[in-house]
């Protein structure tokens, strides 16, 4: 009976070492940047972020929380400074240079660099078909980085390049099967009007400096748009296409890819993201998450609207 540790100290050590092994096990956390709702409205007092994004990160072992597009400066650099990684949705939005959502998403990015320079922080930028878009609209200053192509609705193969895949990180663990299969096979969703053209980089100084591209793909007319970048020196992630669509879109959709090729890519590229997301080590508090809009998608219910499940967000009911 001497051997038996006090009661209460023992149970004291107990809930100690609970807390720290609860620490060690948190998962990352990304904060998605909702979209205004309507798209194009101005001044955003309503957002919205599509669930197939959050199911996208949950099977990569993330949790999920919101930036509103009407954030403020102080309140961007707060999440900024708690969570792991950030990814900008697609949409439907005509990007504007001036805009409420834009200028969210300047800040963004300028901090994400930012962090990386002078605080040796690396926190991963994802952005998906608006979101790529929108990473070149803000780096060159101008909507007119944007061309016109027919690719929506439409599955396509990658057409990569080995001696910049072979130093990609985002396709780091392809081996060469997955090269080949998505090379040849229609591995990618496409839902897009607008994108970049590749001999935009040969234009635009900054893009070609900050910016590697490591896939492009043709549309349904043979034109060629740019379908995946990452940052030469930033942490900075995008693709043209849409890898959460392939899992977790639950209405016909001919555009939408659905072999077993395309799944495995999808959630290779959602567990890089996550890997990166992992490489700081920002953390969030309980508070924290109800501040954020912490989204469980296996508790909170989204609303289905217009061929999609959303959840939606109202400025007044901010916290």
């Amino acid at each position: 009976m001497k051997n038996i540790p006090n009661s209460k100290f023992f149970l004291a050590f107990l809930f100690i070492f609970l807390e720290i092994s609860n620490v060690k096990s948190k998962l990352p956390v990304i904060a998605i940047l909702a979209n205004a709702d309507p798209d194009d409205a101005s001044s955003a007092i309503r957002s919205r972020v599509n669930m197939q994004y959050v199911r996208w990160l949950e099977q990569s072992r993330a949790d999920v929380v919101v930036i509103q597009p009407w954030y403020n400066e102080t309140q961007i650099d707060e999440v900024l400074s708690k969570v792991n990684g950030v990814l900008w949705q697609g949409g439907s939005r005509n990007l504007d240079i001036n805009g409420q959502y834009e200028s969210v998403a300047r800040m963004i990015l300028l901090k994400i660099i930012e962090k990386f320079e002078n605080e040796n922080v690396s926190i991963p930028l994802w952005g998906t078909c608006q979101g790529f878009e929108l990473i070149h609209v803000l780096l060159v200053n101008s909507v007119d980085i944007l061309s016109s192509f027919n690719s929506h609705n439409y599955q396509a193969p990658l057409i990569i390049f080995e001696e910049i895949i072979r130093n990609s990180k985002m396709f780091s663990e392809l081996d060469e099967k997955d090269k080949n299969n998505i090379k040849t096979k229609n591995v990618t969703s496409q839902y897009h009007h607008l994108g970049v053209n590749p001999e935009s980089y040969l234009k635009h100084k900054i893009l070609h400096k900050m910016l590697k591209i490591t896939s492009i793909a043709k549309d349904k007319d043979e034109n060629y748009y740019i379908a995946s970048i990452e940052g030469k020196k930033y942490p900075i992630y995008a693709v043209q296409f849409h890898p959460e669509m392939v899992q977790f879109t639950k209405i016909d959709k001919k555009g939408v890819a659905d072999s077993p090729e395309a799944v495995k890519f999808s959630e290779q590229i959602s567990n890089f993201l996550i890997s990166e997301a992992k490489k700081n080590t920002n953390t969030m508090t309980p508070e924290d998450y109800k501040k954020y809009d912490y989204i469980n998608s296996f508790e909170k219910l989204p609303v289905y609207d217009d061929g999609f499940y959303y959840y939606f967000f109202n400025k007044e009911e901010e916290k």
